[in-house]
């Protein structure tokens, strides 16, 4: 289950094990717009054969419409609805019994010539054990096709900021939950550990990528033109739970580069560098060097 271009739902399929969901899902799709809607729980992943089970400590059910938004030629947006049920879910604040709901628009417009976009905000609410959930996002990729010059560059520039938790207290929780993200869209799980009042404001990158290959299709959202790094974001999963310099807001400083190319049909090759350099947010931490990954990524779908 992959929904628009996996900020909330993806299946991270690649260096991860594929991530499944057992359930239902209806799809109704026309020329012009496309509705999911779905029931389902997340799958185990246990170290013997046939033997992933559902987690029944956790529900989702939602739906995902996309349909045409011409605010310029090729326009579509996204509208959908999820909810999550979990019995127990772990924080900052502990763990308790978590609903969450999360509603929120995608407007895009693939990649081709010229101009591109891919701007998403969401809201969130529900409770997690006695308190209340107030939490949101606004995720943006803005980026241009230079169609005429050699190889078809195009630079592009990504913005996100996530809400963070404030005084609990006094407070509703304001810990955004990312769900289930492809690793290279949000930072995985960096909200969680926040601790803000105040949101988290991350000028992600400025990337310039070249039309060597064509865009790829969005899963579920019948659109082309997502393009996808490879997941090297996986080194920083463990940052769970950390807990920020008293004040500290500032997460550090993320480049990184990917070359790739198309040989042929049915044939994709990689070569990704990057690099973090932490913030004021983990000055606590023995460990806080930057990590520096590279990777070369063969594949072929047929």
């Amino acid at each position: 289950m992959v929904f628009g271009t996996g900020r909330l739902f993806d299946n991270n399929e690649g260096p991860n094990v594929k991530l499944s969901f057992d359930g239902f899902r209806l799809i109704a799709e026309g020329s012009r717009a496309r509705l999911d809607l779905f029931a389902v729980k997340s799958v185990e992943n246990n170290l013997g054969f046939f033997d992933d089970v559902p987690n029944h400590a956790e529900t989702l059910l939602g739906s995902y419409l996309t349909v045409p938004a011409p605010i310029v030629s090729r326009g579509q947006a996204d509208f959908y609805y999820i909810g999550v049920d979990t019995k127990s879910a772990t924080y900052n604040r502990g763990t308790a019994h978590e609903v969450r709901y999360t509603v929120g628009t995608r407007v895009f417009r693939p990649v081709g010539k010229g101009l591109d976009y891919n701007w998403e905000p969401n809201f969130q609410w529900g409770s997690f054990g006695s308190a209340s959930i107030r939490a949101w996002s606004v995720s943006t990729e803005t980026g241009f096709t230079l169609d005429r010059a050699r190889f078809h560059p195009r630079p592009l520039l990504r913005a996100d900021v996530y809400s963070g938790d404030g005084n609990p207290a006094n407070q509703p929780f304001g810990t955004f939950n990312p769900l289930f993200p492809v690793a290279h869209t949000l930072p995985p799980r960096w909200s969680l550990s926040s601790g803000r009042r105040t949101s988290s404001i991350c000028i992600r990158r400025f990337n310039f990528t070249s039309g060597l290959t064509s865009p790829e299709p969005s899963p579920g959202s019948g659109a082309g033109g997502n393009q996808r790094t490879t997941e090297y974001m996986l080194l920083e999963v463990k940052l769970l739970l950390i807990r920020p310099t008293p004040a500290a807001r500032y997460l550090g400083t993320q480049g990184d580069l990917e070359i790739r190319w198309s040989p042929a049909p049915h044939i994709i090759m990689a070569f990704n560098f990057a690099g973090f350099k932490p913030g004021s947010f983990f000055n606590t931490l023995t460990d806080n060097a930057g990590p520096i990954a590279a990777n070369v990524d063969f594949t072929y779908r047929f």
